[in-house]
């Protein structure tokens, strides 16, 4: 039986000692490790949507992203310029996936922020790359730059 008992613990022990923190593991697959580490933490304020300037807008609901990570989950949050918004990202290199993307439904009052919203969203649906480059971080899709955020 003490036997028995000394080999549980032992094996116990071994799997706690093997097991990471969640999402360690995919930091390094990554690729850049600076580009994932700037990333996540900061808030992204929208400055260029599709080659054009983001429209102005002051507080909560300025168009921004925040990626975070918690317990090997990676997700997205920020405000459209209308709604709040979330989701979930995935990072493999350069390579940048959004999906499982919600926002609140509230309408704009001007039809000009309603529309940079949907074309927003739109792109983030679209984004397979991303970069960071001092403090703008870029998405794009395919060779083109589709969005454009200052850290903020």
């Amino acid at each position: 039986m003490r036997m028995s008992i000394a080999c549980l613990a032992l094996g116990l022990a071994v799997a706690c000692a093997k097991s990471s923190t969640p999402g360690d593991e995919t930091a390094s697959a990554a690729g850049s490790v600076s580009e994932t580490t700037a990333l996540v933490g900061p808030r992204w304020r929208l400055v260029e949507l599709e080659g054009q300037p983001s429209l102005a807008v002051d507080g909560s609901r300025e168009p921004h992203l925040v990626f975070s990570r918690a317990e090997g989950i990676d997700r997205v949050g920020g405000a459209t310029g209308c709604n709040s918004m979330g989701g979930r990202y995935e990072l493999d290199g350069d390579r940048i996936a959004f999906s499982e993307l919600i926002s609140t439904k509230m309408a704009c009052i001007e039809d000009d922020r309603m529309r940079q919203e949907t074309r927003f969203l739109g792109a983030l649906g679209r984004a397979d790359r991303f970069a960071i480059s001092g403090d703008t971080l870029s998405l794009s899709a395919g060779d083109q730059v589709i969005a454009k955020f200052l850290k903020s």
